[in-house]
């Protein structure tokens, strides 16, 4: 299953969200990717980045690999240590 949906992470961009956008089918939502031995761990990650800065250049497609990492790792992150400034698409944690 899905770490997370479109509809429930507040940084997806309305133009990218399937179901925003009236997509009335599910089965979209169980389409992905199966690596062999590997899972993703928000906190490790968030661990492993720390004091360090993560940078996604690119176009719309890069945009969307960083809406996807924010909602992999929003969830872990107590809510009075996120911060976003929607103007410059900064996210903080």
């Amino acid at each position: 299953t899905s770490l997370y949906y479109d509809i429930s992470c507040p940084y997806i961009d309305r133009q990218f969200s399937c179901v925003k956008n009236g997509r009335n089918d599910s089965d979209y939502r169980h389409w992905e990717w199966q690596p062999e031995d590997c899972t993703f761990n928000p906190k490790l990650a968030l661990r492993k980045l720390q004091g360090k800065k993560l940078l996604f250049v690119g176009d719309s497609l890069q945009r969307n690999q960083w809406e996807s990492f924010l909602c992999l790792v929003e969830w872990v992150i107590p809510h009075k240590h996120k911060s976003m400034r929607l103007a410059h698409s900064v996210f903080t944690a």
